[in-house]
């Protein structure tokens, strides 16, 4: 079916969209291999295999064009065994390219841009160097259609390319954008637009150097295209012209900012009608200038903010629609052109909302957050309005999207607020001061400043009364939410949200959010109970089931971190109010997830929240958990298989033996010797292991330092030398190389060895460390300091040689980079 093509058919020269409603035997025969791709998978490919191997020597250009539309078709279906084969697949597509035929050539272009997107990043990574000069030659190919579908294959070809890639090619394709931008019809320059937009998304910074070849073009086309007819290339425009002015930052789009803003805005109040496509891109066209402009953005909020949350606030169209009305073929309908979103209310009814519609409210939310993320404190002026606005869309029933969006905008709007809050609390200690040394007369001057006071009293009125709200209402949402999804982001915004606020709110109050933590974990709990239940049924399993049911244990899993990292801030700053609470009504999950038969990630997430109790509870509480519920577990749990346990396992050790002083010197010898194996594992540092093992010698490094009298001390802290350096978590490499700092600054005889015999190992780590992620400026002076000590205390012929050998451990390279810092 997929090789019979009517040749007699010109039409195809017209056929710009690959979704068209037109059925043909070739259409119905690619819709046949996908599905039955995604249905059997691999045997699909298996079949092809043999046709594709020969193409080059295929005489029928029916085949050559079918065969390159097959493979694309599979590419989901049958992903894992054609990436085993991508090169040979890849090599023919490109040889289809140049086809003599452009029915192939236009196939292969539609191939590229599905291979694009089924093996997203490695085939753009890997073949770049073969297919973007070919795409470049097809943008002169002879057929309109051709040319249209090589400037969709370059826009899939910018997804997931690094701007490293994409950069040298700027200067082959921008001449040929703006070539074409000149000559060819409207539908083609939407593409070109298209195209450029991807470019300069990729290229970012490095786009500057094109943009005055390119700029001029497009706002000349932009101010030319006013007719209705160009609605589509207004839009891309917009979206082009936004990309582009983040892509180069405020010092060169300034200049031509404000004629660019002036002209969105007439586009903004020309009452533009219902399926108008320049709305959604003029909507986030906003977001993208906030952030290109900041410190201009702001002149023009007055005219902005009331559009984006009147957008934010509509109510959709809503028909209510009865179980007879109801079409169990459709899923979605059509109300006056536009398709809806249908959800079910009760059993004989079903709401019908546009689409639209729906996605207006989503993209509106979204942007005032980035506004707010953007701008910070120059959006707050406008927090009376934002506020109004997002907390009903909290509880907005009909799209979860929206629910969540408002979520994280009221997130950002409290940490902008409470960053807004400590600068001021800041500048009024300064400003008390030297208001004690002025004179009369300049505080005359200063009682002048009446309508800022004014203003941040406003603002102070706002924040307290909004932080108190939205945190009620999160946990309103809570306790109703369905979708575990929004329940992530709803957690996420309770415990970021404490954390912003810190001691700002009363005991009182945060003991209020206290019962939404167990009623979370409870429905959690259930939720992945449920999911296990699907996997063990073999009646019912089956594997096209076995990501989705991944994904959604990915969800809780998520939740139940965040959970913890909820907690936390309710240990750090209102220990007083929570401690009762969670040995009364939360203690007793994390205990049964040390049960043996419950899942990996559970009992990381205990042993996480053990890191707390030992952190903030201190002596006392780490005494009522260990020796019954902890220890044991903990021993097992350092061996465990999953990298994620052990390596929460060992944090929490290490945790123990910071903290907990003399009561957990009993345990450190055996907790050393199970370290030390698992440091000393063959595979310990690759990249699977490699973030349990730096943990591992970040714990050993902390018992050698607080525990020292509990081990053997010697022999365990020249072992600990001899693990480092840690390369691989950079979260927790700075405590192992602020202990390594200690050692030496305390001049530890052990640490430094007899007759200094460790210092050229203690150099070539200061070497490989130093202008990396793996220590912050703090902990990089003191290792700089300790370098140059020793370059004054022996003789320049003695440090010479330190550093020579120190070279043979490392690298001269990295030896002559250190050298340069002292």
């Amino acid at each position: 079916m997929i090789f019979n093509i009517d040749e007699e058919n010109e039409d195809w020269e017209n056929n710009f969209d690959l979704e068209s409603s037109i059925i043909t035997e070739f259409n119905v025969g690619e819709n046949v291999l996908e599905r039955m791709s995604l249905s059997f998978g691999d045997p699909v490919f298996e079949i092809l295999k043999n046709q594709f191997q020969k193409i080059q020597n295929l005489d029928d250009w029916k085949k050559r064009s079918g065969i390159a539309i097959a493979l694309s078709a599979i590419g989901e279906g049958c992903h894992d065994i054609m990436l085993e084969f991508l090169d040979e697949i890849a090599n023919m597509i490109s040889f289809s390219l140049e086809d003599s035929h452009p029915r192939v050539r236009l196939s292969a272009c539609i191939a590229t841009q599905r291979l694009c997107s089924d093996f997203v990043q490695t085939f753009q990574n890997n073949y770049y160097e073969d297919y973007l000069p070919k795409l470049l030659n097809l943008l002169s190919d002879s057929y309109e259609v051709i040319r249209f579908h090589t400037l969709l294959s370059l826009v899939f070809f910018c997804q997931e390319i690094s701007q490293e890639i994409i950069t040298p090619y700027l200067e082959l394709f921008m001449p040929k954008f703006v070539e074409m931008i000149q000559q060819e019809s409207v539908k083609l320059q939407e593409q070109i637009v298209s195209a450029i937009s991807s470019f300069a998304s990729v290229s970012k910074e490095s786009f500057s150097q094109f943009y005055d070849s390119i700029f001029p073009f497009l706002t000349q086309v932009f101010s030319n295209a006013t007719d209705k007819n160009y609605r589509n290339l207004r839009a891309k425009l917009i979206e082009c012209i936004t990309i582009i002015a983040e892509a180069v930052g405020e010092e060169i789009f300034v200049k031509d900012s404000d004629v660019v803003i002036e002209e969105l805005l007439k586009i903004q109040s020309s009452n533009l009608e219902d399926d108008d496509p320049q709305l959604l891109h003029l909507l986030r066209g906003w977001a993208r200038l906030a952030s290109a402009i900041p410190n201009h953005f702001g002149t023009f909020l007055p005219s902005i903010i009331p559009f984006i949350l009147e957008k934010a606030t509509q109510q959709p169209q809503i028909h209510v629609i009865s179980e007879d009305e109801i079409n169990p073929t459709q899923q979605n309908l059509e109300i006056q052109g536009n398709t809806v979103h249908g959800i079910l209310l009760y059993r004989n009814q079903k709401i019908q909302i546009k689409t639209a519609e729906i996605e207006e409210k989503q993209v509106a939310v979204s942007v005032i957050n980035e506004l707010i993320e953007q701008l910070k404190s120059n959006i707050l002026p406008y927090s009376r309005m934002i506020v109004d606005s997002i907390m009903p869309l909290l509880n907005y029933y009909y799209d979860e999207s929206t629910r969540t969006f408002a979520s994280m905008c009221g997130t950002e709007l409290v940490k902008v607020m409470m960053e807004n809050y400590e600068e001021e609390n800041s500048q009024k200690e300064n400003s008390q001061k030297e208001n004690s040394n002025l004179d009369s007369k300049l505080k005359i001057e200063i009682n002048n400043d009446n309508n800022n006071q004014l203003i941040y009293s406003e603002l102070s009125q706002v924040r307290e009364e909004f932080v108190h709200q939205f945190l009620i209402e999160l946990c309103k949402c809570l306790e109703k939410e369905k979708i575990p999804d929004v329940i992530s982001v709803l957690i996420q915004s309770i415990g970021e949200i404490l954390g912003y606020v810190k001691t700002t709110i009363s005991d009182e109050f945060a003991e209020k959010l206290l019962p939404i933590i167990p009623l979370v974990i409870e429905s959690s709990i259930k939720r992945k109970s449920k999911l296990q239940t699907i996997y063990l049924d073999e009646d019912h399993y089956h594997e096209s089931l076995e990501k989705k049911m991944s994904d959604k244990l990915s969800t809780e899993d998520e939740i139940s971190y965040l959970v913890v990292e909820t907690m936390t801030q309710f240990w750090k700053f209102h220990k007083k109010v929570f401690l009762d609470f969670f040995h009364n009504n939360i203690l007793q999950y994390y205990l049964s997830f040390l049960e043996p038969n419950t899942r990996d990630y559970d009992k990381q997430m205990a042993m996480c929240v053990f890191v707390d109790i030992v952190e903030y509870g201190g002596e006392n509480e780490f005494l009522k958990y260990w020796n019954d519920f902890f220890y044991e577990p903990s021993m097992k749990f350092m061996l465990s298989q999953d990298q994620g346990l052990r390596q929460a396992t060992v944090y929490c050790l290490g945790v123990c033996a910071e903290k907990l002083g003399k009561i957990f010197g009993p345990y450190c010898q055996e907790i050393t010797q199970k370290l030390n194996s698992i440091i000393l594992q063959k595979d310990s540092r690759e990249e699977s292991n490699a973030s349990p093992t730096d943990n591992a010698i970040c714990a050993l490094g902390k018992i050698c330092y607080f525990q020292r009298e509990n081990i053997q001390y010697q022999q365990s802290l020249q072992a600990w030398l001899s693990y480092l350096p840690v390369s691989f978590d950079e979260e927790e490499s700075p405590k192992t190389y602020d202990l390594f700092c200690k050692f030496i600054e305390e001049e530890d005889e052990v640490f430094i060895g007899e007759n200094f015999k460790n210092l050229p190992k203690i150099i070539s780590i200061i070497a490989q460390v130093i202008e990396t992620q793996l220590i912050d400026d703090e902990i990089e002076e003191r290792m700089i300091s300790i370098i140059s000590k020793f370059q004054n205390f022996f003789q320049e012929k003695d440090f010479q040689n330190l550093l020579f050998l120190a070279s043979e451990l490392s690298s001269q390279e990295e030896i002559e980079k250190l050298i340069r810092r002292i």
